[in-house]
């Protein structure tokens, strides 16, 4: 039984007015207005949170739905952290804050660039997503750079070259990946811009089963905490966004790049773990505890 047959099932016996109460908030894969289960329903384009089978379930739910049709998030710039999210609203454990559908699924980056190079609207989608510029590639051969950086604890497991390649996929790489692609594909686009994907693969991805993984438009700008306030749950089709504990408006989304292994393990295993992320982790969490 699958995970639709088995939430179908259960929703299935639950009271009427409980079950009404999933489905305004988001959590369950049925239409919100008839309530038929499916895993091809549409999302709500402004909130996100309810679904139906087509627009004239939408128009008929609307006089409900409306109470609650506001987006849950907002894209923010910072100085120092770049593109994050924020609430727009308060929420409560277990609300759904957000859902939305793939840009693009993958098992592999030969099978993620077959894709992108196929669909040049793909392509220009995965552009908005987070992705080393070349300006910072230059940055780190500045040696004085790299001594600042090395004098961290937590980067001197990191040699130079190893630093680099986080930034920066080097050419032989590249050219390997290229001879992968089938041949009416090699030369759709350049070696710059498939370094391009890879990285934006690398540094976006969000792992969705053992083996698929996902890039996605909204939820690649969730922030790292180790102490997240949301995380996130795919159930097949589309990727949901659930609170972890209460949240108000205007305060950031985080939710955990580290497995749940990793995320109850001491500040210093969880910082050596995110290196590979270039960044050091500055949550609540990590500045209370001693390392």
């Amino acid at each position: 039984m699958n995970l639709m047959e088995q939430v179908s099932l259960y929703t299935a016996s639950l009271p009427a007015n409980l079950y009404h109460v999933l489905v305004l908030v988001g959590m369950t894969m049925n239409c919100a207005n008839c309530l038929t289960a499916s895993s091809s329903l549409r999302n709500c384009a402004k909130c996100h949170r309810a679904s139906y089978c087509n627009k004239q379930c939408q128009g008929q739910h609307w006089g409900v739905h409306r109470h609650i049709c506001k987006k849950g998030y907002k894209i923010v710039t910072t100085a120092s952290q770049g593109k994050v999210l924020q609430s727009t609203g308060d929420f409560q454990p277990g609300n759904v804050i957000f859902q939305e559908k793939p840009l693009v699924l993958f098992t592999d980056n030969n099978q993620l660039l077959v894709q992108v190079l196929k669909s040049e609207d793909l392509y220009n989608e995965l552009l908005q997503l987070f992705c080393p510029s070349k300006e910072s590639f230059d940055i780190i051969h500045n040696q004085e750079f790299f001594k600042h950086i090395k004098a961290h604890p937590f980067f001197r497991i990191l040699s130079m070259d190893a630093f680099k390649y986080r930034m920066w996929i080097p050419n032989s790489e590249v050219d390997e990946t290229i001879q992968k692609l089938p041949e009416t594909l090699r030369n759709k686009k350049d070696p710059s811009l498939i370094r391009q994907i890879l990285l934006i693969e690398r540094f976006n991805t969000i792992g969705l089963t053992s083996q698929k993984d996902g890039l996605f438009k909204v939820a690649c700008r969730a922030e790292h905490s180790c102490s997240p306030n949301v995380h996130f749950m795919w159930d097949g089709s589309s990727l949901k966004c659930v609170a972890l504990e209460s949240i108000r408006q205007g305060q950031n989304l985080t939710y955990s790049y580290l497995p749940g292994e990793i995320l109850e393990r001491s500040k210093s295993k969880r910082q050596q773990h995110l290196v590979k992320y270039l960044f050091l982790c500055h949550c609540a969490r990590c500045e209370k505890e001693s390392f």
